[in-house]
This record gives structure tokens, sequence and C-alpha cells, in this order.
């Protein structure tokens, strides 16, 4: 065989070995992408509906545009007003100077911290639930803690009532869990709770 016998022969080796590794590479991503699905939907299916999930659907000015009457969507504005208005106002969670929350079971362990320096807001929420561990700052974090605390007000009577609500909102059994909650206004009044 002659030099261009040799090189006719070496490249069709090359292309059904190219042709093999593509095909094998094929096969590993798509079986990988069938494992995640297959993950994910049980994942789906293992999450409880909540009502206050469906409730939320329910309320939706999305889904509702053509049922809703005129009654509805005022009473939805003034909601999210209300909403705006305590996110933004110098009372609630923008009154204080710190707020620290610590709610800890044997498989959960939740923090938040939020702390008020010369108008600056630094804030971080931490979730720990068996192995997975979520942390949020900043403006994330800040955010976080708006939403969960928008329906709450916090004063030194309520403190107790608020670690039950907020047992209710991440949805823990108030007999297994340890709740700490730390909380310093801007006018310098501490109050502190904790569930021992």
């Amino acid at each position: 065989m002659n030099k261009l016998g040799y090189m006719v022969v070496g490249a069709i080796f090359t292309m059904i070995i190219s042709i093999g590794a593509l095909t094998f590479a094929d096969t590993i991503t798509s079986s990988n992408a069938n494992v995640q699905e297959e993950n994910l939907v049980d994942q789906m299916t293992q999450l409880p509906i909540q009502e206050s999930d469906s409730q939320v659907t329910i309320n939706s000015p999305i889904l509702k545009t053509n049922e809703m009457d005129l009654n509805n969507q005022i009473e939805l504005r003034e909601e999210q007003a209300v909403y705006t208005s305590f996110a933004n106002s110098d009372e609630g969670i923008n009154a204080l100077k710190k707020l620290e929350i610590k709610i800890e079971s044997d498989q959960t362990k939740i923090k938040v911290k939020q702390e008020q320096k010369k108008k600056k807001i630094k804030a971080e929420v931490e979730i720990e639930l068996k192995n997975e561990k979520m942390k949020l700052k900043d403006q994330r974090a800040e955010t976080f803690i708006q939403e969960i605390l928008a329906d709450y007000s916090i004063d030194s009577d309520n403190v107790e009532q608020l670690a039950d609500f907020l047992l209710e909102e991440f949805q823990m059994n108030p007999h297994a869990v340890e709740v700490e909650i730390k909380i310093e206004t801007l006018d310098g009044y501490e109050i502190e709770y904790s569930n021992d």
C-alpha cells in the first residue's frame, strides 16, 4: 500500500471513532436529562399544596381580570398600597435598629438578621433544611424579611405572637422548636423573647 492508501484508511477510522464518540456523548447527556427530569417530577409530587397558595392563585389579578368587578379591584389596590406603605414607612420593620430571629429544630435552622446603621440596612437570612443551606444577603434578604413581616406590626406587647406567627409562616411545630427574638428599635428600646 502506498501513502495515499494509508491516509484514506486513517481518515475512515477517524470518522468512525468521531461518530462513535458523538453518539456516546449524546446518550450520556440525554440519560442525565431524563434522570434530572424524573427527580424534578418526584420533587413536585412530594410538595404539599397549601391552602394559602390556592388563595393567592384565586386572588391573582392576572387570572381573574374578566371576572373582577370594581369593588374587588379597589380592594386589591388598597392591599397593595398598604404593603407598599408599610415597606416604605418609618413604622414596623424600618423603625428597627436591629432584628435577630433564630428558629431551630432538629432538622431546620432559620436565622434572620437585620441591622440599620446610618440609614443603611444590612440584612441576612440563612435557612438550613437537613443538608441544604440557603443564604440571602442585603437587598434580597431585606425583601424576604419585608414580605414575611409585611402584615405584622412589631412592638413589645406582641413578641410572643410574632414568634407564633413566624412558626405558622414557616409551618413548624411550636412544641419542637426553639425560638429566640431580639429587637432593638431606633429609640433604643430593646425586646428579647425566648421560648425555652
